[in-house]
């Protein structure tokens, strides 16, 4: 029997002085459970809000996936804990989404150069790419190598480091039943 594989996805806040947002992170929850959905019993998956305990739970088991929101508020955040991840687990794969991602061609590059720690970003809704990249993860065999070589995944952009050049996906459509998204 083959293991699951593991997806940290976290929509970190900063709880230094003060918990800067007191919310509960939805949209990652929403995200699992459409993925949970279409993919039953096929990965493990951990969320987390708090710096702290993901960094703690990398330290004890480093996932196979580091999924991350990407926003103004917590963007410096995120890229940390990227960063840790990737220290730890070099061919992890490391998936982004959230606003936060520029949108013109030229900044998108500068992006990934800047942040070599971020493998993918999720697009749009971030139900419909994930579970695209979760797919794809499951075919390649968890081999990041192939998974980001040159095919446009569905719902997201990355990088092709080689050539220099932004790889995108298609815009998945959203549902017109919404009763066919979890929630």
């Amino acid at each position: 029997m083959h293991k699951k594989p593991t997806v940290y996805i976290a929509e970190l806040t900063y709880d230094t002085i003060v918990i800067s947002n007191e919310y509960f992170p939805i949209a990652i929850g929403y995200i699992v459970a459409y993925a949970e959905k279409h993919l039953p019993d096929l990965f493990t998956f951990k969320l987390f809000n708090f710096p702290d305990s993901i960094l703690d739970a990398i330290d004890s088991k480093s996932p196979d996936i580091l999924a991350l929101s990407y926003f103004p508020w917590n963007y410096n955040l995120s890229l940390m804990v990227a960063e840790y991840y990737i220290r730890r687990n070099p061919n992890g794969t490391v998936v982004f989404g959230g606003g936060g991602l520029p949108l013109e061609s030229k900044r998108r590059i500068e992006f990934f150069k800047t942040n070599e720690q971020v493998d993918i970003f999720v697009m749009y809704d971030g139900e419909f790419g994930f579970l695209e990249i979760l797919k794809l993860y499951l075919s390649t065999g968890g081999d990041k190598v192939k998974m980001i070589t040159k095919d446009p995944i569905k719902g997201c952009i990355y990088l092709d480091r080689k050539e220099d050049t932004l790889i995108k996906g298609e815009v998945i459509p959203r549902p017109k039943d919404l009763d066919k998204i979890p929630s």
